[in-house]
């Protein structure tokens, strides 16, 4: 249950970010649009990210607190073995498998280059 409420925020939430970016880069491309509208743009847009993030890190606290302590240290053992081997460099282990994705959710792309 907590993996499909996390999916279906998680949607919203990568549809939200995709349209800020969408409407920021047309903002970009617009000569006619002045200083004064993007950064309110980048703010809405972070902001939309920063929420797809917090998303993800409540809901992997929430499974992780439905795991025994054994559980628990098996997760943390498997990721401290991901980070040695370079494979695990936010999350994985068990929780990133339950929640589907080994890191933050789709606010991944959070580096997004607006150049032009």
């Amino acid at each position: 249950m907590i993996q499909l409420d996390f999916k279906r925020a998680e949607a919203k939430m990568e549809a939200e970010v995709k349209i800020a970016d969408i409407e920021l880069e047309a903002l970009l491309e617009d000569e006619k649009t002045g200083l004064s509208a993007i950064p309110s743009k980048v703010d809405q847009l972070k902001k939309a990210e920063g929420a797809l993030l917090l998303a993800s890190i409540k809901s992997q606290r929430e499974a992780m607190a439905l795991l025994t302590p054994e559980q628990r240290e098996k997760d943390r053992t498997h990721r401290e073995h991901m980070q040695h081997a370079g494979q695990g460099q936010h999350g994985g282990g068990m929780m990133g498998s339950m929640m589907g994705s080994g890191g933050h959710g789709g606010a991944s792309g959070g580096g997004q280059q607006h150049q032009h």
